[in-house]
């Protein structure tokens, strides 16, 4: 063999001798795709009693249907926490541990009787979140406040809650305020799926994380109760449709190509920020594709206002009629009509007043209404055939075979807002009030209800999560089955130095000198997360891969190690450059 490989193997080694000395893995998601790294990551410092649990969290699924809930053995207090903290912790523990850096996931919650059992002690902001202090005493109606307020927790599960109810525990429910969303910074860091970290301080003489509830877990975009979502409407309950939702009926004879009246009350709850088409109704063959009937609301991507959008499609083509621009009422109740009638210009109503029309976009707009009368069509009731769902709470919705007249329109807004429900007539085809059911009135059927599935989370969802703790005390700690990746003695200012509030302050205020720092590790599935951790004292104190142990030591003669191979790499390639020009 010549000098020349020989020295070329030598150099090739050396590169690959740290590689070899501490190979880890790495995640590496197709394009295009961000993926939940299905982790749990925590802080938790324990003194005098008290407890402070930091929380850091990693989700995966719309922001804007984000839900945490974290029990708490006594009344909690909620604080912001700092990402701070962790990348400190990070950097103290992972340099004698491992380079692979996990983030956090607690399960989102879910959902379903008696409102009076459960108590709202406080509610706040913090950050983009919106926090819940509750307390309850029965575990169904504590459920359903869950449903209520946002939340999507399965009745199945209930007995969870009841565990902790019985113990007479507190819980933490927080979500994303959807308004926060509007700001660009934060709707860009939770695209990521990372949120901010939240501190939680209770008294408890145990040091405990509640591990238990982040079982109640599904993968996205499954549904986790088969039922359709109900909540307050403008007259009893309403229906809530979200991104993933399909409201359908096979019945094609709901609009006449003749004439007709089509009104529902409708409170959206899609982002403000958002552009693009909501789908009212619309009647399409399913079989064709053919649309003959489509209502919608379209935000305009330029100046932030809202029309209404009238489709009929004909063999030719398809007219359209739209509105002039508005605004609309978010997060409040709003009435809307459409009228039409064969050769004719429809008319639009917003709360009760006509809104005038505005010359449609289509090329084959005519200012008269006509449309293929449908033949072995569906209706699709907040949707379309290929749009997403309105996310916004449906009400009192009825389509008429007759034109109503605006004094009709506005009496029946009138009605709406002082609480009277739509009545049939003879000329009504169709009806839903969605008091808690999806009974088509005049058919006597049920809407057919579907939960979309989204096939590329489904392929990349992990049923297990990683989970990394340290823990803060006087005595070292253990897990059963976890695995204990450092542990050693810190003193009081270097755990003050880990991270400031935002005031500038420490994140806690230790009342001792020392305190001894465990960082345990484990990965479990969710079905195994049946019980809450509860930490034991260690046997003794005995540092792992802290300074100042062997495991340190061995770590410095690997870093020398490091340090020499790099050295070597230099002089053989400087003896390789001048064999070269000696050559020459």
């Amino acid at each position: 063999m010549s000098l020349r490989k020989t020295l070329y193997i030598l150099v090739l080694f050396s590169l690959i001798l740290p590689q070899l000395a501490m190979a880890d893995g790495m995640l590496m998601p197709p394009p295009d795709y961000w993926i939940q790294e299905t982790a749990q990551k925590a802080v938790i410092f324990y003194d005098g009693g008290v407890e402070t649990m930091v929380v850091s969290i990693t989700f995966q699924g719309d922001a804007e249907k984000f839900g945490w809930v974290i029990p708490a053995p006594s009344k909690p207090t909620i604080t912001k926490g700092s990402d701070e903290l962790f990348t400190s912790l990070d950097e103290l523990t992972g340099m004698y541990y491992s380079l692979d850096d996990r983030n956090d996931s607690i399960a989102p919650l879910s959902g379903g009787l008696k409102q009076e059992s459960v108590t709202v002690i406080e509610t706040k902001q913090i950050e983009y979140y919106e926090v819940t202090t509750l307390s309850a005493t029965d575990k169904d109606a504590l459920t359903e406040w869950l449903n209520d307020n946002g939340y999507s927790y399965p009745s199945s599960a209930s007995y969870i809650l009841n565990s902790y109810i019985e113990n007479g525990w507190f819980f933490v429910a927080m979500k994303i305020n959807t308004e926060s969303l509007e700001w660009n910074n934060v709707s860009q860091q939770l695209k990521t799926g990372h949120a901010v970290p939240v501190a939680i301080s209770f008294e408890t003489e145990n040091i405990v994380y509640p591990l238990k509830i982040s079982s109640v877990t599904s993968k996205p975009g499954q549904n986790t109760d088969v039922d359709a979502t109900f909540k307050d409407g403008i007259i009893d309950k309403g229906l809530e449709m979200d991104s993933a939702d399909q409201f359908t009926l096979d019945n094609d004879s709901i609009i006449s190509s003749d004439e007709g009246t089509l009104e529902m009350w409708i409170k959206p709850e899609w982002l403000e920020s958002k552009n693009g088409i909501f789908d009212l109704l619309s009647v399409a063959n399913e079989n064709t594709s053919l649309i003959s009937f489509e209502f919608q609301m379209y935000r305009d991507y330029s100046n932030k206002q809202y029309e209404y959008r009238l489709r009929s499609y004909l063999p030719f083509g398809h007219d359209t009629w739209q509105s002039v621009k508005f605004d609309i009422n978010h997060g409040q109740w709003n009435h809307l009509a459409v009228t039409w009638k064969e050769n004719e210009k429809p008319k639009f109503y917003l709360n009760g007043a006509i809104v005038e029309l505005a010359a449609g976009s289509s090329a084959s707009y005519r200012g008269d209404f006509s449309m293929v009368e449908p033949v072995d069509a569906k209706t699709y009731i907040g949707t379309g055939m290929y749009n997403s769902s309105l996310q916004a709470v449906v009400d009192e919705m009825a389509v008429f075979s007759a034109v109503k007249t605006a004094e009709e329109i506005t009496a029946e807004y009138t009605k709406g807002v002082n609480g009277e429900a739509l009545v049939a007539d003879d000329d009504t085809t169709f009806l839903t009030h969605y008091n808690s059911e999806l009974l088509e009135e005049v058919s006597g059927n049920d809407l057919n209800y579907v939960k979309k599935i989204d096939p590329t989370i489904d392929t990349y969802y992990s049923d297990t999560a990683s989970i990394v703790l340290y823990v803060f005390d006087i005595n070292k700690k253990e897990l059963p089955y976890f695995t204990t990746d450092y542990a050693g003695w810190i003193k009081k200012s270097e755990i003050e130095d880990l991270a400031l509030n935002d005031q500038g302050y420490p994140w806690v205020q230790p009342s001792k000198d020392k305190y001894f720092l465990t960082k345990l590790s484990r990965t479990m599935a969710y079905t195994d997360m049946t019980e809450d951790l509860f930490f034991r004292d260690a046997e003794d104190n005995t540092p792992i891969n802290a300074p100042g142990t062997e495991d340190s030591d061995r770590k410095v003669i690997f870093y020398v190690i490091i340090a020499i191979g790099v050295v070597g790499t230099l002089v053989m390639l400087a003896v390789i450059n001048n064999q070269s020009k000696f050559k020459k």
